[in-house]
């Protein structure tokens, strides 16, 4: 424990107990229930209170499947012979193309070009572990966000966002899939339907990949985006964009 004298300057109790650390502190800030105490905090602090736990529940949630697709090598007993020689990373994409979103109060849309790398690795022995047996393949898609906003005023986007999609070819060539997502996001954009730059991301779409050969597909698609703060602001009207993606990917086979 830490005690202030008189003249200011703080000395530690010669009691029992263990001094207090800037982490017990912090555990300070929660209540029995498990919600954090936001009581005494200005706005700009209980802002950034928010931002840190909705960022570490989104942090560990990626964290947690990175792990989970990784091989455990250590352990090769326990491992199945199909699941060691598995190919967990199957395939880099390069999207890029349009989307808008109507902005009620501006006169202008938010209209952007999007540039998204994407990682695609196998899923499926994870979900034939749960006795689920996909007939088509099953990718945790991560996709780092590089995007340039050209209306209502020339800015940038970065953040980062985790999908789930399912494909299955229906010819040798053509596979359709769909996918859904979260992310968060920061822009250099400000507008009056959302209070704070930066943001979280809720995504679904569908599209479809043409196979040159075995290792390079076209790939097309649709996809709708919800920007929001997650309550962080008052001004959090959300923001719902429309993207139509193309580029190509390759296939590791």
């Amino acid at each position: 424990m830490v005690s202030i004298e008189e003249s200011g300057k703080p000395r530690r109790t010669t009691s029992g107990s263990k001094a207090m650390g800037w982490f017990d502190m912090m555990c300070m800030g929660f209540n029995k229930s498990g919600i954090t105490c936001l009581k005494g905090l200005n706005g700009k602090e209980k802002k950034m209170a928010k931002i840190r736990e909705i960022s570490f529940t989104f942090i560990s949630i990626c964290a947690l499947v990175v792990f989970s697709i990784t091989p455990v090598w250590s352990a090769p007993d326990s491992t199945p012979a199909a699941e060691k020689t598995h190919k967990w990373l199957r395939e880099l994409s390069l999207l890029t193309g349009y989307g808008t979103a109507s902005l009620d109060k501006k006169s202008a849309d938010y209209e952007i070009i999007p540039i998204l790398p994407q990682f695609g690795f196998d899923i499926n022995p994870l979900a034939e572990r749960l006795h689920l047996k996909p007939r088509g393949t099953i990718e945790c898609i991560a996709e780092p966000i590089m995007n340039v906003v050209i209306s209502p005023d020339t800015n940038a986007e970065a953040g980062i966002s985790l999908l789930l999609r399912y494909s299955d070819n229906i010819t040798s060539r053509i596979a359709p899939f769909i996918e859904g997502g979260t992310g968060m996001i920061y822009t250099t954009q400000h507008t009056h339907e959302q209070g704070t730059q930066f943001n979280f991301l809720l995504q679904a779409g569908a599209g479809i990949q043409y196979f040159f050969n075995k290792n390079f597909a076209l790939t097309g698609g649709y996809r709708y985006r919800h920007t929001s703060n997650a309550g962080i602001s008052d001004d959090n009207e959300g923001i719902n964009h429309h993207f139509f993606l193309v580029g190509l990917s390759y296939f590791f086979k």
